[in-house]
């Protein structure tokens, strides 16, 4: 698991012995991966899948999605998605304040991977992520193409860890 985070990340490391006593998440919050506010492209344009309801051709090196999303209350979110794609790769994850996580995807290994259904498409798994800080109200945060192939249903955000700022 690459665990590549800014220095921002230092000033909420103290928090994953809290974190072993959370018993379970105190919010969730789902966003689709295909209502983007804003998409750069670079060679191939990313394109509205699965009849609209995922985002495909998200395989160029800094192309990059916009998201905004309400959070209702300050705190510690981690992140989940839920992707397919056939190599093992990683995604970036960018919050506003410049803090981000890389997430690593595992390959689907069906013979035409392309065809696995929606509802098998697997999760990454919300407490192998990062705790990023964010603040009650629309934020944005970024989803960026590190290279690899990657088609994309939605993102979950789950609180963790109440947090005043």
């Amino acid at each position: 698991m690459h665990n590549t985070m800014n220095k921002n990340y230092a000033k909420v490391g103290w928090f994953a012995a809290a974190l072993l006593l959370s018993a379970s998440a105190h919010g969730q919050i789902k966003v689709e991966a295909e209502d983007f506010i804003d998409a750069k492209s670079l060679n191939t344009e990313i394109v509205k899948e699965n009849g609209d309801k995922s985002i495909g051709y998200f395989d160029e090196e800094g192309e990059k999605l916009t998201y905004e999303v309400e959070i209702p209350s300050d705190g510690l979110y981690q992140i989940s998605f839920n992707d397919l794609t056939v190599k093992d790769g990683n995604v970036k994850i960018q919050d506003a304040d410049g803090n981000y996580y890389i997430f690593d995807t595992q390959a689907n290994n069906a013979e035409k991977w392309w065809e696995v259904p929606m509802n098998n498409w697997p999760d990454f798994p919300k407490d192998e992520s990062a705790l990023f800080p964010l603040k009650a109200g629309k934020q944005n945060f970024y989803v960026i193409c590190t290279g690899k192939s990657v088609n994309i249903d939605y993102f979950q955000f789950f609180k963790k860890i109440p947090y005043t700022f």
